[in-house]
């Protein structure tokens, strides 16, 4: 996926990072987010499933399917400050690689809200007013 960006941004290893990790973002939230559905389902094609098929707990699957998660976030934020570092605030590439990063969270954080919000996963009614949820499985 190029949008416009030159090669040497292209090239730079933390943009392979960024892409990898959005698709991990997004695979992870699926799995968490579909869990409920999956388990109605009889599914066991996720990484939730898989874990417990393969003797972890359930609650212990969860919590480290989470903790997979925030490690996703935090490599992620890590290799977008790099990139930006990398091109540099003076370039003329500065402005559309900020874009760039922004449209890979804004995609991230998209699919999230849409896994929350669609019929598809049944989680819209679990959310709360102060807006965290509870599924209980």
């Amino acid at each position: 996926l190029k949008v416009g960006l030159p090669d040497y941004i292209h090239a730079h290893q933390d943009m392979q990072v960024l892409q990898d990790e959005a698709n991990r973002n997004i695979s992870a939230v699926n799995d968490i987010l579909s869990l409920k559905k999956e388990l109605r389902d009889n599914c066991v094609l996720s990484l939730i499933p898989v874990c417990v098929y393969n003797g972890m707990e359930l609650q212990t699957a969860i919590d480290t399917t989470w903790d997979f998660l925030k490690g996703v976030v935090e490599r992620f934020e890590a290799a977008a400050k790099r990139l930006l570092e990398f091109v540099g605030e003076n370039s003329a590439d500065y402005g559309r690689t900020v874009v760039f990063v922004d449209a890979l969270r804004t995609t991230q954080t998209g699919n999230m809200l849409w896994s929350i919000e669609t019929d598809r996963y049944g989680l819209a009614k679990h959310k709360r007013e102060d807006g965290s949820m509870v599924v209980e499985l």
